[in-house]
């Protein structure tokens, strides 16, 4: 399928008195997609935006997840990408799309995330797991994340975490 770019939906709006929508890729699609221009647009630059675009079209999230595809446009279409692609997402350069793979992803896929260099990869990764897989984070680098383990082993592993 051909994609639009960031630089096909800024040439669109750039264009004055032609259709906004003529470089996306979105018209190539089914029926039954919503947008608008600027409002509701995956060329839209704000966030809230983009949120609101693949909250309504929330299929089109696969689509969206290449690195060929902004920062911004990734980080939200991470909310919305089917399961299915969620491995993809845990290997992203982006610390923030890693992040919501790694609340959505199933257990067993995560594991490797716990050496992630992005504490908040770790946090969200010491929230997700139990047992075994967590206590093998209470020597993490970042208080914040032994802290969380602290919390959620059981207490007759605490005195592992003395030191």
């Amino acid at each position: 399928m051909d994609m639009g770019t960031k630089e096909q939906g800024a040439q669109a709006r750039a264009d004055n008195g032609k259709d906004v929508c003529a470089g996306c890729f979105i018209e190539r699609q089914s029926r039954g997609v919503f947008c608008r221009p600027d409002s509701l647009c995956l060329y839209g630059d704000t966030p809230l935006g983009l949120y609101r675009f693949f909250c309504r079209n929330p299929g089109l999230g696969n689509h969206c997840i290449g690195s060929d595809w902004s920062t911004t446009i990734r980080r939200a279409a991470a909310r919305h990408v089917s399961p299915h692609y969620l491995p993809l997402l845990l290997c992203d350069r982006d610390h923030t799309v890693r992040r919501q793979a790694a609340v959505r992803a199933p257990r067993h896929l995560i594991l490797a995330l716990r050496e992630d260099t992005d504490t908040r990869v770790r946090i969200a990764v010491a929230r997700r797991l139990t047992g075994p897989d967590l206590i093998l984070m209470i020597d993490d680098p970042e208080v914040s994340v032994r802290r969380l383990v602290a919390e959620r082993i059981v207490a007759a592993m605490l005195p592992l975490m003395l030191n």
